[in-house]
């Protein structure tokens, strides 16, 4: 069962980008894993498939290290934030995390919603396109609002794995005119760099359910090979929005099971 879940999720990052933690740490706490966790555990598995996904990217040159030294500092700071407010409030900390947990996906739903009429109907990337800049340093993005959004999509993933994927690439592509596909490439590279630091707090906490997460991480890196090959054959967009769907029930049910 948990191989099959890493594939599946695994499968639909690889064709669409979005929807890792959005999915796997909701699926987890529906299973029965306590949220903590879900939440250390997705880390890891998050870890490994940003890993390969960022070589991928950094080897088609879609990284932007100007924008990394602007998201970095402040979003790391923000999960030793998230961290040290999962320890003072530790026995609260499952409700926390459910309450964050489904706020952070009702609003990932929301916004993948907003990017898909916006691009559909606005034809935002066709008006604009002349306008784009290959680097971060050549852009209009201002880097004391995009530093402020790290921080707090740190918080996120530290206390629910969530927000390094949609949250932080709708805002990007929001306040800055750098190109999508760099975007795209540079925060995978962003969400692994958060990731692998939140899991490390989490793992010397215990938080982490090793054997699980090998069984998921397995499963996640044959998903994300077909579900990249598979993208091109697709219609993303069709995709993205069962997807969006799926994200947006999910956090209802979470929802539902805090009461």
């Amino acid at each position: 069962m948990e191989i099959f879940l890493g594939a599946l999720v695994g499968f639909l990052v690889g064709l669409t980008g979005m929807g890792g933690g959005a999915l796997m740490t909701p699926a987890l706490i529906l299973l029965g894993y306590p949220p903590l966790t879900a939440v250390g555990t997705d880390l890891i598995y998050a870890g490994g498939v940003k890993g390969v996904a960022s070589l991928l990217h950094r080897k088609q040159r879609n990284v932007d290290v100007d924008l990394l030294k602007v998201t970095v500092p402040p979003g790391i700071l923000g999960i030793f934030g998230g961290y040290m407010i999962l320890e003072a409030f530790e026995s609260e900390a499952s409700r926390l995390i459910t309450v964050l947990l489904a706020v952070v996906l009702l609003t990932s739903s929301i916004l993948m919603i907003i990017s898909h009429f916006r691009k559909r109907y606005l034809k935002v990337e066709c008006f604009v396109c002349e306008r784009y800049c290959v680097k971060f340093s050549e852009s209009n993005g201002r880097k004391g609002v995009i530093a402020a959004v790290a921080f707090i999509v740190g918080l996120l993933v530290a206390i629910t794995s969530v927000g390094s994927g949609t949250l932080m690439t709708f805002a990007l592509i929001t306040i800055t005119n750098l190109k999508p596909h760099r975007i795209v490439g540079t925060d995978i590279v962003n969400g692994l760099l958060f990731t692998v630091v939140a899991a490390s707090l989490h793992g010397f906490s215990g938080n982490v359910n090793f054997p699980l997460a090998a069984e998921l991480i397995a499963g996640g890196l044959i998903g994300v090979y077909f579900g990249v090959h598979a993208s091109s054959r697709c219609s993303s967009e069709l995709l993205k929005i069962a997807l969006t769907s799926t994200v947006g029930v999910t956090a209802l049910v979470v929802a539902v099971n805090l009461w």
